[in-house]
């Protein structure tokens, strides 16, 4: 089917990563109208079409031609943004064009099982799963994950709240090798069956974010075959071992 660049838009964002526009422009200036290839769209209920795959491709031909140029489309049975969020995530996982964190949200969108439960857990400790910088921003969402799909969902719970409990919204206490290695800590290491808030006292005393990841790199490196999460860990073990007692988690 060929449709109007007018009547093609994102018409539900959240099923969408981010528009590109620097990307688009690039697309626009070395344009090959052999290479456009076929979109993938679906109705969006009020006359046009939401666009599943190839809204750069779009920006790129809307900046040359205006609206009035058709291109060829592939029109898909969905008429919601669930499903569509469904299908763009499927469409992106084996290509890998899109980021980790826009895929988590989309799959969010869709009604994912596992991503859903972890953006839940994120929300519930007082962070948000974001790409953008920001107090309290979460980019990490394959760590929470990975955390979440080995050890369940009370270690998650318990790793974001001892996060947020000694750094509080510091960017650095969410990168990805801090939140596994706080939950080897919290699950492996003993961590859990320490006072908490005499372990987030020790924690806050010895080590900002920056200094366990500063530390663990010399672990890291001092031993073949450890993971700077490990190393965390370790670091975490060392601030904490003295407080041994009752377990909150």
């Amino acid at each position: 089917m060929w449709i109007p660049l007018k009547n093609l838009s994102v018409a539900w964002v959240k099923s969408q990563r981010g528009l590109d526009q620097k990307r688009a422009k690039r697309i626009a200036e070395a344009f090959d109208p052999d290479l456009f290839g076929v979109l993938i769209v679906c109705p969006d209920g009020k006359g046009n079409y939401h666009i599943i795959e190839g809204q750069h491709r779009v920006a790129a031909a809307r900046l040359m031609w205006g609206g009035e140029q058709k291109v060829p489309a592939e029109v898909l049975n969905v008429d919601n943004p669930k499903d569509a969020a469904n299908l763009f995530y499927q469409l992106n996982t084996l290509p890998k064009r899109a980021r980790t964190i826009e895929l988590f949200k989309i799959a969010v969108e869709a009604g994912y099982q596992n991503e859903c439960a972890v953006d839940a857990i994120i929300k519930e400790c007082g962070f948000v799963a974001s790409g953008s910088p920001g107090d309290g921003n979460i980019r990490a969402v394959t760590a929470c994950s990975s955390v979440f799909k080995e050890y369940g969902r009370p270690t998650l719970e318990a790793t974001l709240r001892m996060i947020k409990d000694v750094w509080g919204n510091d960017p650095v206490a969410v990168e990805g090798s801090i939140i596994r290695g706080m939950a080897m800590f919290l699950k492996v290491g003993g961590g859990l069956k320490m006072p908490w808030e005499k372990t987030v006292e020790k924690i806050q005393k010895n080590y900002t974010a920056g200094k366990v990841l500063a530390s663990a790199k010399v672990i890291r490196d001092s031993f073949r075959g450890y993971s700077t999460a490990q190393a965390v860990s370790q670091v975490l073990q060392n601030a904490g071992k003295r407080s041994r007692g009752a377990s909150r988690a």
